[in-house]
């Protein structure tokens, strides 16, 4: 993606695809992480009446699992690391 990864283009981009794809009335769910800019996409697709939403939207943006997961293993180890490099 050339342009800025704000949650416009972003959701521009997911429109344009799922258009290509024959997509547009198919959508139920989307997995993504905790950026910023891919929750307000979201709400943009939300917000798109090109788009037709599968359950009214209520399941639309799933949070990826396994990059909470790795957040979460990141921010230990970095608790760790630094409770080993203390002195006593």
């Amino acid at each position: 993606m050339e342009e800025a990864h704000n949650g416009f283009n972003i959701k521009s981009r997911l429109v344009s695809c799922c258009k290509n794809f024959h997509l547009v009335d198919k959508l139920f769910s989307i997995s993504l992480d905790n950026a910023t800019a891919n929750t307000s996409a979201m709400q943009f697709l939300k917000e798109d009446p090109s788009i037709k939403l599968v359950l009214d939207s209520s399941l639309m943006h799933v949070r990826c699992y396994a990059h909470i997961l790795n957040l979460c293993e990141e921010y230990g180890l970095r608790k760790k690391v630094i409770a080993l490099d203390t002195p006593t």
